[in-house]
């Protein structure tokens, strides 16, 4: 019989401490930069990191991006909302080094398209 019967103890719980996000859901993406003709390569913007509700998001930003965005080298953001963070990636995606890094990816695939294109031709024309 004393094993059917169950202990009646007081338990306290502070809902405010013991109740708090449910889910403890953690993402992470990497965003990065890449191109045709250098698929091993990829230029790290940055990280993005949440929880089970989107907002707070964390933004780890590369230095030079941190710099285009707050002058300074902290390159650790909590941004509070969507306005915040399209504010933040509008700063960072138009600043003049972002815009100047991205025409020298676009200048060296396409370099690299036209030796592809050498090759081809001097293997075909070898074959021959």
């Amino acid at each position: 019989m004393s094993s059917i019967q169950t202990k009646s103890e007081t338990i306290k719980v502070d809902i405010q401490e013991d109740l708090g996000e449910q889910s403890k859901e953690d993402h992470r993406y990497e965003v990065f930069l890449t191109v045709k003709g250098l698929e091993h390569y990829r230029y790290r913007l940055m990280f993005v990191d949440y929880g089970a509700i989107s907002y707070p998001v964390t933004i780890v930003l590369n230095e030079m991006l941190a710099i285009e965005y707050s002058g300074r080298r902290n390159d650790i953001y909590y941004i509070d909302s969507m306005k915040e963070l399209e504010n933040m990636l509008d700063v960072v995606i138009n600043s003049e080094s972002m815009i100047d890094f991205i025409q020298k990816l676009i200048n060296e695939s396409l370099r690299q398209e036209r030796v592809e294109k050498v090759v081809i031709k001097d293997e075909t024309l070898s074959e021959e």
